[in-house]
């Protein structure tokens, strides 16, 4: 019988030869932590020759005193019989340190009842901790690359969304309202994308965070079919948008993240679209009623997507070949972000093509969604006029089109005719001239739209109710005597309800209701609630937009375009309320409050709102930590803006219902001791009521400006050391603001006035300063306190 065990000897050899040619450093120590082995890539990590390694204590070897009871604990955890694997640092000949994964391994006696040595495996991860380190700095770079981006991108933003919304509190015609409401959406959409796609490392680290709130699903869907309408018509194609009858009107989701992957898929379909049609479908994926799952699709009829090429379609940056990218554009980031998306919201989403030019490409993604357990009301207009029993003629060459129509239509009560051509919809009047309303394509082949309008005006001799059904960007005119009203494809079912109720009951424009915008505008609310405010912005266009929201609201603002010009504008007055920009030129927001809080009064103290454009989170409690009060971010939303003013009072002064009507000053945010204005000494030199007080105010306009003339000139005599002039300085403000009751104030001007009549102005800079602040103050309550007397 053969023996198959191979000598001891035989055994150890191959041992050795595993140790000896292994790339990993491998050390073998006993039971006293002497080494015992130590391999070729041990000498070379660590520099020491094996005979200068062999019987040296292996914790004494490598490592120096700050990591030895480390290392030691790690021996001993091994000697007992324990694994173990870490990352750590040891210690080269040469005394550097090189950073390993350490692997420790008991080794048995034959018997197996105890340890009598233990293996180490050490492998060299200098240049992976390095490349570790290198790709946390260059994600740290490009996170404040993407903040300051988001700035520079938001800034302009602002001005398109804020100048939109004014111009929609204006008197617009239909039309002109719908281009400017298709803007708006598109800045408040783009401006939602550019939040996450600057700073996509939240994607691709999974920390995009998904709300779940109540929406209109056709309005999100409606508002990112506006998004390429225009781009649409400029190619000439049909948009279409059919949602089927049994999918719920309102869903709980993230609405954002929803329109998002909608309006990405929506805009790949056109761009690779040249003729033909983009379709937007919704429908229930199966019976199941809460949650509900959707199934949502994109079809056009494009270039198509060949089947060699479909599994990179998700890939960042990946088109289907350079020259898709040199013909149409764009980075190839849309349909990955798509998926992440997707992927976040537990979804699914694929697509499915022929790869034929012209069958085009069919995207699909499926979702699922909560149901709200109370009504969600939506913001659209209320209708007016019922459609059950009425009677369409839907006249338009393309067979979606109609189709989708026809549904409509129908799910309202209606009866529908349809017709495909120009002289089809003359033989079918011809022969049932009764329909109640026309909507009318105005494209088509042989008989455009306004010609057919013509020839059944000439046929008929009636008046048809008319909608008329254009692409984005073109408008027909209709002959004289046809009552019209206009809608832009893709046809949107509210928009449809609408315009047949106003052609139908010859709704006045003026009749309908207020636009949403315009409700957002409180033209009272400086009148009911008053506040001085002051815009610190750099931006000319960010100024302007902010300035006339403002004055919507009833306010009206002074402008500062930098840190420098809001601590002048407060030596000039006091405010209620400060706009902070964050990054303004020579001083930014943060440094100017810092500053105002610093010389302020604590009475004259504003509340300040900081006005930022980082999209980047974290910065609030920032801002609120270096002393700003609360935080907008840009593009200023005017219903934020009232929020934050609401919060906002006025410091000054209250009247109180005791008898006399004593007036007491304080500061609405925090209490002070006493006012700076005594008013018995006021009323002594001025006793004047009602219209007279104006001319106080003019007074008191003179004393403010020559007063700050001759501070800042005994600010320029206390550098120079002209003591003389300097007390006649403050002789001259003494007086004149003893007039005005400020007593206070008055006695710091007799204290510098002596110092420099006895020509000792050692601490004349802190009374100085100390003055300024009790100026402050002091206009700021005698502003409060004469306004209150007039009448």
């Amino acid at each position: 019988m053969k023996d198959n065990h191979q000598p001891p000897s035989q055994e150890n050899k191959y041992y050795q030869a595993v140790i000896h040619n292994s790339p990993a450093a491998i050390v073998v120590i006993d039971h006293d932590s002497h080494i015992t082995e130590w391999n070729p890539a041990a000498e070379k990590l660590f520099g020491y020759t094996r005979e200068e390694a062999i019987g040296n204590n292996i914790d004494d070897l490598i490592t120096n005193d700050a990591i030895r009871s480390e290392a030691s604990v790690y021996s001993e955890k091994t000697k007992s019989g324990e694994s173990i694997r870490l990352t750590t640092t040891r210690i080269r000949k040469d005394g550097t340190p090189v950073e390993v994964e350490v692997q420790g391994v008991p080794i048995y006696a034959e018997d197996g009842a105890e340890v009598t040595d233990y293996m180490a495996i050490y492998h060299d991860i200098s240049e992976l901790q390095q490349a570790r380190k290198d790709a946390l700095a260059a994600s740290q770079a490009k996170s404040e690359f993407l903040a300051n981006m988001s700035h520079e991108i938001r800034t302009p933003m602002n001005g398109v969304i804020g100048m939109t919304s004014l111009l929609l509190d204006t008197t617009l015609s239909p039309e002109q309202r719908e281009y400017v409401e298709t803007i708006r959406k598109s800045g408040d959409a783009l401006l939602s994308i550019i939040n996450d796609i600057l700073d996509f490392s939240k994607i691709e680290a999974n920390k995009l965070e998904l709300e779940s709130h109540p929406f209109n699903l056709r309005e999100c869907i409606e508002s990112a079919l506006d998004l390429v309408a225009y781009q649409a018509s400029e190619k000439g194609l049909e948009l279409l948008y059919n949602v089927k009858e049994d999918v719920p009107s309102a869903v709980i989701g993230d609405v954002t993240r929803v329109r998002q992957i909608i309006a990405n898929l929506l805009s790949n379909a056109v761009k690779f679209t040249e003729t033909g049609e983009v379709e937007v479908s919704v429908g229930r994926e199966d019976n199941s009623s809460d949650p509900v799952n959707l199934l949502f699709s994109v079809r056009d009829t494009g270039i198509g997507i060949p089947q060699d090429q479909s599994d990179r379609m998700f890939n960042l940056f990946s088109q289907v070949d350079a020259s898709t990218t040199r013909r149409f554009g764009g980075t190839g980031l849309g349909l990955s972000i798509c998926r992440r998306l997707v992927d976040l919201m537990g979804g699914q989403i694929w697509f499915e093509s022929s790869g034929i030019p012209g069958k085009g490409t069919t995207f699909f993604f499926k979702l699922t969604f909560g149901i709200p357990k109370e009504p969600y009301k939506s913001a659209g207009p209320a209708p007016k006029l019922l459609l059950q029993g009425k009677t369409a003629l839907i006249v338009d060459d393309n067979a979606t089109n109609r189709l989708i129509m026809a549904r409509m239509t129908a799910s309202w009560g209606m009866k529908a005719i349809i017709c495909s051509s120009g002289k089809e919809t003359l033989q079918k009047m011809a022969e049932n001239p009764n329909v109640d309303v026309i909507l009318l394509d105005v494209q088509m082949p042989e008989m455009d739209g306004p010609t057919l309008a013509g020839e059944l005006l000439r046929q008929s001799g009636k008046h048809y109710p008319t909608v008329v059904l254009s692409s984005l960007g073109t408008r027909a005119e209709m002959p004289e005597g046809i009552n019209a009203t206009y809608l832009h494809k893709p046809i949107k079912p509210s928009n449809l309800y609408e315009a047949m109720c106003s052609v139908l009951s010859e709704v006045e424009e003026n009749e309908k209701s207020p636009q949403e915008i315009g409700d957002a505008f409180d033209r009272q609310m400086g009148i009911r609630h008053p506040l001085r405010i002051l815009l610190a912005e750099d931006h000319p266009v960010n100024q302007k937009v902010v300035a006339l929201m403002l004055e919507r609201l009833g306010y009206r603002a002074d402008v500062a375009g930098n840190g420098l010009e809001v601590l002048e504008a407060f030596h000039r007055q006091c405010y209620d309320v400060v706009l902070m920009d964050i990054q303004m030129p020579e001083m930014n927001g943060v440094q100017a409050t810092e500053k105002l809080r610093e010389t302020l009064a604590e009475c004259a103290q504003p509340r300040i709102i900081a006005l930022t454009a980082n999209a980047v989170g974290g910065e609030r409690e920032e801002y609120l930590h270096a002393g700003l009060d609360d935080y907008l971010s840009k593009p200023v939303n005017v219903l934020q803006l009232r929020e934050a003013l609401e919060k906002c009072m006025p410091l000054g002064i209250n009247e109180t219902a005791e008898s006399g009507k004593e007036i007491n000053l304080h500061s609405s945010r925090k209490s002070k001791p006493t006012g700076s204005i005594d008013l018995v000494k006021l009323k002594k030199y001025f006793p004047y009521e009602g219209e007279d007080v104006r001319l106080i105010i003019e007074l008191a306009r003179e004393f403010f400006a020559d007063t700050e003339k001759r501070l800042a000139e005994m600010e320029t005599l206390l550098k120079a050391d002209n003591a003389a002039d300097f007390g006649e300085s403050a002789h001259a403000i003494k007086g004149a603001s003893l007039t005005f009751g400020a007593t206070a104030f008055s006695e710091l001007c007799r204290e510098m006035e002596m110092m420099g009549k006895s020509g000792n102005l050692e601490n004349a800079g802190e009374k100085l300063e100390h003055a300024r602040r009790e100026f402050t103050r002091v206009r700021c309550d005698l502003d409060e306190v004469l306004n209150k007397m007039l009448p």
